[in-house]
């Protein structure tokens, strides 16, 4: 191994940085971001309001569309979106989190 690759590993972070969200607009990152919101959309444990309403459930699509935000927000973070989901809501159309959390 070379001086300057030590240098880099040295160097490197040891953990991952939070994303600044542009990866969402990668197409294999968006699919995949997708694929964990489907998954939350569908647990008894996320909050009622990403999911349904006075007027009943959401349609599946609208439900993981919902839930893409939260998991969205929690790669920016640096978090787990299964942590994150727990302390998130809807209020008035806005996406809300529980002050614990922020």
């Amino acid at each position: 191994m070379t001086t300057q690759n030590l240098t880099a590993l040295a160097t490197a972070p040891t953990h991952p940085l939070p994303s600044t969200g542009i990866g969402i607009f990668d197409s294999g990152t968006f699919e995949s971001l997708y694929r964990i919101a489907a998954v939350l959309s569908k647990s008894s444990l996320v909050p009622e309001t990403l999911v349904s309403d006075k007027n009943g459930p959401f349609p599946p699509e609208k439900a993981a569309a919902n839930c893409l935000l939260v998991v969205e927000q929690s790669q920016r973070w640096g978090f787990s979106p299964f942590a994150v989901a727990g302390h998130a809501s809807v209020v008035h159309g806005r996406l809300c989190w529980e002050g614990k959390l922020v």
